[in-house]
């Protein structure tokens, strides 16, 4: 895996639960969690690197407008992830168990674990879940 710099060990606290995958290419590239306990915080896990030990996560704390506004093309999956300025790297076992998280500043990431300028949310691309959760989130704004 790719060294880190300028990274902070951290325990988050939070509880997200899967919610399904929204990009699935001989497994899961990105998906959606929600926080257990404020329904309205959801965490995008992007899949990033890996070695014979864990596969490591770049995880981003969005909003459901945010969502709403990658799902509508309005913002690139890069744009999320640098306006957040700071995203945690969790390294998670083939038991899916959390054996390493970390803070970093969205600068000081490798640039391989970022995505190209142009990933838009295309409809087409991503899964039945992504084009369903889109679908409920976009009738929860219209009401």
């Amino acid at each position: 895996m790719k060294k880190l710099k300028n990274t902070q060990h951290i325990e988050t606290g939070f509880h997200a639960v899967k919610m399904g995958d929204l990009l699935y290419f001989e497994g899961p590239l990105i998906s959606l969690f929600a926080d257990k306990h404020n329904p309205d915080t959801y965490y995008l896990y992007k899949w990033a690197d890996r070695d014979s030990r864990a596969n490591r996560w770049l995880v981003l704390r969005l909003s459901s407008q945010e969502l709403l506004l990658f799902f509508n093309a309005g913002i690139s999956l890069l744009e999320l992830i640098r306006n957040a300025g700071t995203v945690w790297l969790m390294d998670m076992n083939s038991a899916l168990e959390v054996s390493g998280m970390v803070s970093s500043p969205v600068p000081d990431l490798p640039a391989e674990y970022l995505p190209a300028a142009g990933a838009y949310y295309s409809e087409g691309a991503y899964t039945m879940f992504a084009s369903a959760f889109h679908s409920t989130l976009q009738k929860a704004f219209v009401s």
